[in-house]
């Protein structure tokens, strides 16, 4: 009988591990280090989102491989969950939240990501000299009151962003709130900050929304960057 029962148990586990790779193999990982642009499918609350809550994000803008070639179409669906949440309780207790995709998904394509968010839509001159015409992406980021704070912004596909490259946190602003429009230079004062993005060591966490003075309020469709393969803190 107890021979029977190892003999069931290892079936059972071979079964489990074929079963796997099958799964693996028909839904494959997408290269490690993608920085993918996309913007939220509904607004999200420190005081409401709970851990393991499902998030949509849709890709802002198409990504492409170190070859040049579209890996993510844009438009494709992120699909994801919310790591980290925690209500504002005053001094005690900042406001806390952060989130992670698992899965990217388009008609004819399916892959497995690991991305934690690396950055936002940056408050900063955005329109090139000569630029005389908006176009929808333009209209798009001058209509975002939310924007990463910085004067290095990174260009992440055809998007200018903040991020977490050389900095352990990111300020991100209001920028209804110092009458910032498009074409004219930065001027971002200190007690514009609402937020901030900072770097956490937990694993499954990697990155984090926090304010100490309020809840975090992320409002749809705002920008964020993802980072695929994005590891901890040192």
């Amino acid at each position: 009988m107890r021979r029977r029962q190892v003999l069931m148990f290892i079936a059972l586990l071979t079964l489990g591990l074929i079963s796997l790779a099958q799964s693996d193999q028909g839904n494959p990982r997408l290269p490690t280090g993608l920085r993918i642009p996309a913007t939220l499918r509904a607004s999200l609350s420190s005081q409401k989102a709970k851990v393991g809550d499902t998030i949509k994000l849709d890709v802002f803008t198409a990504v492409h491989g170190k070859d040049g070639q579209i890996v993510i179409p844009a438009h494709a669906t992120l699909t994801g969950v919310i790591t980290q949440a925690a209500p504002f309780r005053g001094a005690s207790q900042p406001a806390v939240l952060a989130l992670a995709v698992q899965r990217v998904d388009w008609k004819g394509g399916q892959y497995s990501l690991d991305a934690a968010v690396f950055g936002v839509l940056a408050l900063s001159d955005f329109r090139k000299p000569g630029f005389s015409a908006m176009g929808s992406k333009e209209e798009y980021e001058a209509e975002q009151p939310l924007r990463g704070s910085t004067t290095q912004g990174e260009m992440v596909e055809d998007v200018r962003a903040a991020t977490l490259r050389h900095q352990p946190s990111l300020d991100i602003v209001d920028n209804r709130t110092v009458n910032w429009t498009p074409g004219s230079p930065l001027a971002v004062m200190p007690t514009s900050r609402i937020m901030e993005l900072k770097l956490s060591t937990e694993p499954a966490v990697r990155t984090y929304f926090t304010s100490d003075k309020h809840e975090i309020e992320l409002p749809r469709e705002f920008l964020v960057v993802l980072l695929n393969g994005m590891k901890v803190a040192q």
